[in-house]
């Protein structure tokens, strides 16, 4: 089974691949929306898939047209939801594949890439400062976050404060399951219905009714910028406060130590 994202600004969902019947129409899916499937028949205009629709929770089978649809896994050709990739020289920075490994040895390149391919075109987008000082503090944070780069999703016990999830009013966690189902996702890990719902709404996705598009690497970065932009982070980044910075990343200190061993191991990097 593939996994596929889809690229075009509105895409229709359909019952049966035909598109004759306005009838057939499920429903109409938005960029970045996550599709599972295949096509029909191999090569085909349609690829028969499953997912969960906006509005729902348990996945219906249909068709989309393949053309406004690529596998997810690539990180080149999946959508950038705000704005249009452009030149990273255009920042007066760089940022290559090499230097994120060093950083992150074990990252994977399936999370590593779009980072390369967008991560300063999206912090313009929403108006974050791209100073290298301002880059090594976003990037040692989503790091951290990330388990260096290794994962989008919360590694899932559940241990004593993941069960700790279920029912919190503060995360908007009101219904059966929300503990689980929206758990930590993203480059950084955005956690709980309220949470979800936030940033699924400012991008224009329906994150509560598909929790795991929070995992897509490109939506991801929105989302991390988004939440950078919202909690005012890009100040004390500027600042160099990294205290600060973590707090209002964490609500804490948690992980603290690693988090300063991977800010000055980037600003090795871009110093």
């Amino acid at each position: 089974m593939t996994e596929y994202v889809v690229t075009a600004g509105k895409l229709n969902f359909r019952r049966s691949a035909s598109s004759a019947d306005p009838g057939n129409i499920l429903a109409t899916l938005r960029r970045g929306h996550l599709l599972h499937g295949e096509e029909t028949p191999p090569g085909g205009d349609w690829l028969g898939v499953s997912t969960v629709l906006p509005g729902a929770r348990d996945e219906v089978d249909g068709f989309v047209s393949a053309q406004y649809a690529v596998e997810s896994a690539d990180p080149v050709a999946a959508p950038v939801i705000a704005g249009v990739p452009g030149d990273a020289a255009a920042h007066g920075l760089i940022l290559t594949l090499e230097q994120l490994r060093k950083l992150a040895p074990t990252g994977k390149e399936q999370f590593l890439g779009p980072l390369v391919a967008s991560c300063l075109d999206v912090r313009a987008h929403y108006g974050l400062n791209n100073s290298a000082l301002h880059i090594c503090h976003f990037l040692a944070q989503l790091a951290h976050e990330s388990a260096g780069f290794r994962t989008l999703r919360e590694y899932w016990g559940p241990t004593p404060a993941q069960r700790r999830y279920e029912g919190r009013s503060d995360l908007g966690n009101t219904q059966t399951g929300d503990g689980k189902r929206f758990m930590g996702r993203g480059y950084i890990q955005v956690t709980g219905r309220a949470n979800y719902a936030t940033y699924g709404g400012l991008l224009g996705l329906s994150l509560t009714a598909n929790p795991v598009l929070a995992e897509d690497p490109l939506t991801a970065l929105n989302v991390a910028c988004l939440y950078w932009k919202k909690r005012g982070i890009d100040d004390p980044a500027g600042q160099n406060d990294l205290k600060e910075v973590t707090r209002k990343i964490n609500g804490g200190q948690t992980g603290f130590a690693e988090r300063r061993a991977l800010f000055l191991k980037a600003r090795q990097l871009w110093p």
